[in-house]
């Protein structure tokens, strides 16, 4: 059985979490681990030119971690607030998800209702709904 489908099981989804950027912002999309990103779709509803992912470095900068460990946690570290949080509303409709502490060698399961009514607002961040226009995508 897949970890993904064993912490389904239990009442927690996993996410996948993508650092992107444009030449002036920083972008933090969470998604469901399966669903497959357009960042043509995107860019358009963001409103912004081209995305790419953010370098190694602005990772390291931005949230304190590495590719392969990338968590809305790391916004901890964002002291500047340059990140913009994007959640996919079906990762918002989840009681709990699985996601990393910065870093790859763990996974927490974390309350949704925490993460949005008390972490993000104690670390000063809000946070828009992404919701794909084309779940075949």
């Amino acid at each position: 059985m897949k970890k993904e489908k064993i912490a389904q099981n239990a009442g927690a989804h996993c996410c996948k979490s993508l650092l992107l950027r444009n030449k002036k912002r920083f972008f933090l999309f969470v998604i469901p681990p399966d669903d497959r990103f357009s960042a043509k779709e995107a860019s358009e509803f963001l409103g912004c030119g081209h995305l790419s992912f953010a370098a190694e470095e602005e990772l390291a900068e931005l949230l304190g971690t590495f590719r392969g460990a990338v968590c809305l946690l790391g916004l901890i570290f964002d002291k500047e607030h340059k990140v913009e949080l994007i959640l996919d509303e079906k990762i918002l409709n989840c009681d709990f998800i699985n996601c990393h502490p910065c870093t790859n060698d763990q996974s927490w399961e974390i309350s949704m209702k925490e993460i949005t009514d008390h972490l993000l607002p104690s670390l000063g961040y809000s946070y828009r709904v992404f919701k794909k226009s084309d779940p075949f995508a």
